[in-house]
């Protein structure tokens, strides 16, 4: 997969950044979809991770974005990593309807959407830092400015 070629101008009368999740190409997805039938590991899945964000850093590059993002390509979801690194939060895998009211008091929209939440359970409080390990795989591919 090769960037397609881009004509990058230098003195724009404006900044660009992007921040957040970039669109998953067809093989992380396809990865993903492997990972969750069981049909492959978390290793097989890191390795075309790793090329899917190189691919996003170039994209980047060549239209002359220089604030890059790895694209959020590890995570699922934005948030994806962060409440497993907090005290004071518990995972609810198999929440039904109504099993969370007394979590979540005087919260009513939260009793139509089912699914896995994480919920409080006392002072919540930082016991680990979030995506140090993605920042420094990105980190790695950029060449410091001078």
């Amino acid at each position: 997969m090769s960037p397609p070629s881009v004509t990058v101008y230098t003195n724009h009368p404006f900044r660009a950044a992007h921040v957040g999740s970039l669109l998953r190409p067809k093989p992380l997805y396809k990865k993903r979809q492997e990972l969750e039938a069981g049909k492959c590991d978390g290793l097989s899945l890191k390795d075309v991770e790793n090329e899917a964000i190189k691919h996003v850093l170039k994209l980047q590059q060549n239209v002359g974005i220089k604030l890059v993002t790895d694209g959020e390509l590890r995570r699922g979801y934005f948030f994806d990593g962060v409440f497993e690194k907090l005290e004071g939060m518990t995972y609810v895998p198999n929440r039904t309807l109504f099993s969370t009211s007394s979590l979540y008091p005087n919260t009513q929209g939260l009793l139509y959407s089912l699914g896995p939440i994480s919920a409080f359970k006392g002072k919540v409080r930082r016991t680990q830092p979030f995506y140090v390990d993605d920042f420094k795989f990105l980190k790695s591919l950029v060449a410091p400015e001078v």
